[in-house]
């Protein structure tokens, strides 16, 4: 979702939070033989698409493997970016 917007010239970002936190860890899916989406992934430093994390919502053993390209924010901070959107898509 977040790749096919910027084909329309739109500053996409993506905010993990809640329960998606931990999509913005390092995960390796490909261990229990499963799809994933680091590929997809990794197009979003070049379309400059900006990602954080609310890491309130993340244990704190999980942190460290947060992907490097995903900045930590607490969650007056997360609330604040959706407040500075125009557009808000959740899924």
């Amino acid at each position: 979702m977040a790749l096919g917007l910027t084909l329309s010239d739109h500053q996409v970002a993506v905010l993990y939070m809640e329960e998606g936190a931990y999509s913005a860890l390092e995960l390796r899916p490909e261990v229990i033989a499963q799809p994933g989406i680091r590929q997809s992934i990794e197009f979003f430093e070049g379309m400059s698409i900006r990602q954080w994390v609310e890491k309130d919502a993340v244990e704190a053993w999980a942190l460290p493997l947060l992907r490097k390209d995903v900045e930590p924010i607490d969650r007056q901070g997360a609330l604040e970016v959706i407040q500075d959107a125009d557009v808000v898509i959740c899924f």
